[in-house]
């Protein structure tokens, strides 16, 4: 559709005529300014087809169903197309869902190509810091090498397509799969730094006996946090929380089996067997663990005080799913799709499907009604129907009286103008807007915003208007892609909660058995529950959206966040049975515990870095949040924790220290 296949319906001898909209093409001034003046009238065409200020012309495509099109080839038609138009010195902007669809895919591809090289060698160059040797590299990394491809694997057999969101797996991998390789290399150093004496087996024996639970719970509340994602209503969310899963469960049975064997078989690194202290990182955990110990009480209340301020913004977060907030403001994209947006309405469009007698008086004259209701909305650009076509037949064979620019009162009438008008014109070119049997209709209401709060706010209005002045077996349905992104914000919400509550529940339960006390169970849950009022405060007032990326963060903060607590309370307890004071048992499990818990979050942090590299704002996003919950996680877990068990003294702790004498 262009103004050169545009129409005009005229007055003539026989009722009214289809003519062209440009007969011709104008010559001089005068022809010019009657062209125009054409155009005007013409409101099918006039900010529709052609620009308000007459500066720009739009070429629209009606395309077959999206199953048949292939994105990239009609991209690449497209920018063909218009490449003689853009190099004669024109302005060309081409927009669309198949083509924004095809650039997801493009960026996608170049986004993976930064992901894992970087990923890896950021990963890389942190184990060789925190461990200075080539064992602490070679392990974790082989681990991680190994879980991406048995998941890459998985996807291939079981035909799991490589989404936008899938994207975010071998990151999350990079990320996560070392952890639990990272702990067993982390005390086993620190075992031989403590008493080099021990034999290597027995020693590898003693690291599995003291690391084989706690390990084994963080995987498990790992894994629970991801599979709470089966509970999203999103397909993609789902296909991440077995992949991820799948893939974290590789890297816990590999870590518990190929790590203490390779070790066994390499010989201790130099820097570890010459007994090197890090005596300065020791001496920082130190006073770390004091000053939040000492001073339990101040920490405890500014954080709340922290918490109730950042807590607010949690009512400000907007939840859209608007693929123009993919992107950044100034990419071709979404340039492309905001320009066509602000001169010709959009590219956007919903339909209220219609369903009778379509000649109907009646029913022509409730769509004009409809029709007017649906444009008052401000983020309706146009509504066209049959009844608009009907309306303007009626008003060119009663000679252009605009009095006349009414629905008929006659059936028959209506009839003898769709017949007139097939003599005369194109009757396919009603085809977008009723069907062969005049049985079923649609109205067409374009959008110029796409964002989807708007779009949901609209269909909740139509549905509302329709269920209160009209007939629901007559308007039975409003549909769309747009109505499809509308409702994703229902379900982006709806996903978020379910699986945000299943995941803190089940982390409760597991901690709840594992030290065999509810009052347990909420200790381990408060860095949790502090950090994700952080983050989910910090959207609301950073105004980062709720989106098909972001929405997965609760169920991956919980499944990596609690990791560092349970480590944390289970060496404490640990020490305690030792015959440790509190105080001392929570500076000996901050030296041993602690600095494996720092390397992993560490690994963590990094890991998910790249993701701020992304081409896609809400990957760039969800990256940014992940750091910043694990870093909240973290810091709940050493500085939090120790002084909320000092304060509180919990049951489930102190039941381990030994009687005097015994």
């Amino acid at each position: 559709m262009s103004i050169f296949s545009a129409f005009n319906l005229e007055s003539s001898p026989d009722g009214f005529s289809v003519e062209e909209l440009i007969p011709q093409l104008p010559e001089t001034s005068a022809e010019v300014a009657a062209l125009k003046t054409r155009i005007r009238d013409n409101d099918l065409a006039y900010g529709t087809l052609v620009a308000e200020d007459f500066r720009s012309l739009a070429f629209i495509g009606l395309l077959q169903p999206s199953y048949d099109i292939d994105d990239n080839q009609l991209r690449d038609d497209v920018e063909h197309l218009v490449e003689t138009t853009r190099a004669a010195g024109y302005e060309v902007y081409a927009s669309g869902l198949p083509m924004t669809r095809s650039y997801i895919a493009l960026h996608m591809g170049t986004d993976m190509r930064r992901f894992l090289p970087y990923g890896i060698i950021i990963m890389i160059l942190l184990l060789a810091i925190s461990f200075r040797s080539w064992m602490g590299v070679f392990l974790p990394l082989m681990i991680v090498i190994m879980s991406i491809l048995w998941t890459f694997g998985f996807m291939a057999v079981f035909g799991i397509k490589f989404t936008f969101v899938a994207m975010l797996i071998p990151v999350m991998l990079i990320a996560i799969a070392n952890d639990y390789g990272i702990h067993i290399i982390a005390r086993y150093f620190e075992s031989i730094r403590s008493d080099p004496q021990i034999p290597k087996r027995e020693r590898i024996i003693e690291v599995m006996r003291s690391l084989g639970m706690p390990i084994f719970l963080a995987g498990i509340t790992t894994i629970v946090g991801f599979l709470s994602l089966l509970s999203h209503v999103l397909v993609d969310a789902r296909k991440v929380a077995v992949m991820a899963s799948f893939g974290i469960f590789v890297a816990f049975i590999l870590s518990l089996g190929v790590i203490p064997a390779a070790i066994l078989l390499l010989r201790i690194p130099r820097v570890v067997e010459n007994g090197n202290q890090d005596r300065r990182f020791d001496g920082f955990l130190r006073g770390w663990v004091n000053f939040f110990t000492r001073n339990a009480r101040w920490v405890l209340s500014g954080s709340v005080i922290v918490l109730i301020i950042i807590g607010l913004g949690i009512p400000k977060i907007v939840v859209d799913t608007d693929p123009n907030h993919y992107y950044k403001v100034h990419d071709p994209v979404r340039v492309n799709n905001e320009k066509i947006g602000e001169l010709f309405g959009g590219s956007t469009q919903l339909s209220v499907m219609v369903e009778g007698d379509i000649k109907s008086p009646e029913i022509l004259n409730e769509m004009i009604t409809l029709s007017e209701f649906i444009e008052s909305h401000r983020s309706v650009s146009n509504v066209m129907s049959i009844a608009d076509m009907i309306t303007r037949m009626n008003e060119a064979f009663h000679g252009g009286d605009s009095t006349y620019r009414v629905i008929p009162e006659n059936r028959n009438l209506v009839a003898q103008y769709l017949l007139l008008y097939s003599f005369s014109g194109d009757a396919s070119d009603l085809d977008r807007y009723v069907d062969y049997d005049y049985e079923k209709a649609q109205i067409i209401v374009r959008i110029d915003r796409v964002s989807t709060t708007e779009i949901n706010d609209l269909i909740n209005d139509i549905e509302a208007y329709v269920d209160e002045h009209h007939d629901r077996s007559v308007f039975t349905a409003v549909t769309g892609f747009a109505t499809i992104m509308g409702i994703l914000i229902h379900l982006l919400v709806i996903g978020q909660t379910w699986s945000l509550a299943i995941s803190v529940c089940m982390v409760f339960i597991i901690t709840a058995l594992i030290f065999r006390s509810i009052k347990g169970g909420l200790v381990a849950s408060v860095p949790l529950s502090m950090a994700m009022v952080l983050v989910f405060g910090l959207m609301g007032y950073a105004k980062i959206e709720l989106n098909a990326a972001t929405a997965m963060l609760s169920s991956i903060m919980v499944g990596v966040g609690v990791d560092y607590t349970i480590h944390f309370l289970w060496h404490l307890r640990e020490s305690i049975r030792e015959g440790l004071d509190l105080e001392e048992a929570i500076q000996m499990t901050m030296l041993h515990s602690g600095k494996g818990i720092i390397y992993n979050a560490l690994s963590v942090l990094v890991g998910f870095s790249v993701l701020l590299l992304s081409t896609f704002l809400p990957i760039t996003f969800f990256g940014f949040l992940i750091v910043f919950s694990i870093g909240m996680c973290l810091f709940g877990a050493l500085a939090i924790l120790p002084a909320l068990v000092v304060l509180t003294r919990p049951r489930f702790l102190l039941d381990a220290i030994p009687e005097k004498g015994a």
